[in-house]
């Protein structure tokens, strides 16, 4: 078992659309980092569910219906392979190994993800 809840940053590239999440975060932490700038992945529905899980068996969400499922919104993720190297699996980069993560083979362990993101928000509560 490996916890890598302290693992909880995030980095947005605004120009880019894409969110950079550390393993150890919770849709909440995403979603509290991305709404700052009007965007938003796939993600799923309840903010305490950790993004590693979620994304790596498919998950869904809100956004769903619009742009498909977590896994399709993955741009890139960080491995520690089991011989130990550090590589970033994505479509032109280790593209077998990417292929594989996003159908929730255990060909190593994910520290990170990059996630497109999508002009949704910022949320606003509205006074009563």
């Amino acid at each position: 078992m490996l916890d890598l809840s302290l693992m909880r940053g995030v980095w947005v590239d605004r120009e880019r659309r894409v969110a950079h999440a550390q393993a150890g975060c919770v849709l909440g932490d995403v979603d509290r980092e991305t709404q700052v700038y009007g965007l938003a992945t796939v993600l799923g529905f309840i903010s305490t569910t950790g993004i590693a899980g979620l994304t790596l068996e498919g998950g869904f969400g809100y956004l769903s219906r619009r742009w498909g499922y977590t896994t399709d919104n993955v741009l890139g993720m960080d491995v520690v392979t089991p011989d130990g190297s550090l590589v970033h699996a994505s479509a032109d980069e280790h593209a077998d190994l990417f292929w594989g993560l996003r159908g929730g083979g255990n060909f190593g362990v994910v520290t990170g993800f990059d996630y497109q993101l999508y002009p949704v928000g910022p949320s606003r509560l509205r006074p009563s």
